[in-house]
């Protein structure tokens, strides 16, 4: 029972925001289960919790709170003692938050995509697109190269981070592969106009869009699996909530 392993100075209990998948829940619970005083974790990016009991070789609980929480922070988590007096978010506040983050990015994101397929669109038939401006760069070529470079800053950025954190870590997940498919793809781009200037070659081969629509799809998967794990949560407590309910009027019933 929780309330009981939260007597026991031995079990800890800590809120985890940040967590996409099972990947990233395998990485705080190495982390923590490599630390001298920890016996045993589970941690679960569904419910947004880590369970950690630690062992004999226990000095001060609150230094060995500080620790664990340190440690999740280093991995590009937040932590947080989960206890009924204590500051930081719950279950649902976290996984409400890690909702807001991802919808954040998926706007960010259609913010400079949309844009980008509507010159693509609207630039086939127009002079004024397709007029060199500068160093034989076309308009359209140049703010296609404009709105890349701003969702690479803007929306790749967040997997990038995520992507270094996991290597030092040992981690090699999702956000690597996000970030090496479209690192290379906006190389090559970059690299195609700095020729096109250099040499007055083509640019046809400029993908910018290409990088901007695979940050937008991969962004608004996480959205749907943070809304997804959000929903379960509220479904798991509604659930807890009755199964408690019928316990007490059954057990009214027979006394």
């Amino acid at each position: 029972d929780d309330d009981d392993d939260d007597d026991n100075q031995k079990v800890i209990y800590l809120g985890v925001e940040g967590m996409s998948c099972a990947a990233c829940s395998s990485k705080v619970e190495r982390a923590l289960k490599k630390l001298e005083f920890v016996d045993e974790a589970a941690v679960s990016s569904t419910t947004h919790r880590a369970k950690v009991i630690m062992n004999e070789s226990l000095g001060s609980k609150e230094e060995s709170e500080k620790i664990l929480i340190d440690t999740i922070h280093s991995l590009g988590f937040k932590g947080w003692l989960q206890k009924k007096n204590a500051k930081g978010m719950g279950t649902e506040e976290a996984s409400a938050a890690e909702v807001q983050s991802w919808l954040n990015t998926v706007i960010m994101a259609a913010l400079c995509t949309v844009p980008l397929f509507l010159i693509k669109l609207c630039s086939n038939n127009s002079a004024f697109w397709k007029q060199d401006f500068v160093c034989a760069l076309s308009r359209q070529t140049l703010f296609e190269a404009l709105l890349g470079v701003l969702t690479i800053l803007a929306v790749g950025s967040k997997f990038a981070v995520n992507a270094f954190r996991g290597i030092a870590t040992g981690n090699w997940g999702m956000d690597l592969l996000v970030t090496t498919a479209t690192g290379i793809i906006f190389g090559y781009s970059m690299l195609t106009l700095f020729d096109c200037c250099l040499n007055e070659g083509g640019h046809e081969h400029a993908m910018f869009d290409t990088a901007a629509t695979l940050l937008l799809f991969v962004s608004l998967g996480k959205y749907l699996e943070a809304a997804a794990k959000k929903k379960s949560i509220r479904s798991d407590r509604c659930t807890f909530t009755n199964a408690a309910k019928i316990c007490c009027r059954f057990n009214r019933c027979i006394s």
